[in-house]
């Protein structure tokens, strides 16, 4: 990759990076969603009346498994391309491939 090349790229992830608020806005909502489950979970547990409070338990729990997967992907994203633009900054820096 040449240095023109490394430069156009860096823009590309510099604008693809400043977008990523709204990846970042994901990432609360999530955080708040996980959260949100488990004092619904507490709350359930408190209540343990019967069947239904198990399948109640059993839905939020899976449903947090996913919230929590989708915020560790999201993270993951960020985090890659945060990665490939100090990469491309450090080689254009210090001139090596």
């Amino acid at each position: 990759m040449n240095d023109k090349t490394k430069i156009e790229r860096l823009a590309q992830l510099k604008e693809v990076l400043m977008n990523l608020g709204m990846a970042r806005c994901e990432q609360i909502e999530l955080n708040h969603q996980v959260e949100s489950m488990n004092d619904r979970i507490n709350q359930l547990n408190l209540d343990q009346s019967a069947v239904k409070t198990k399948d109640a338990i059993m839905k939020v729990v899976d449903k947090r498994r996913h919230t929590r997967e989708r915020l560790t992907e999201v993270r993951v994203e960020v985090q890659e391309l945060e990665t490939e633009q100090q990469k491309i900054e450090s080689e254009l820096k210090w001139g090596r491939e």
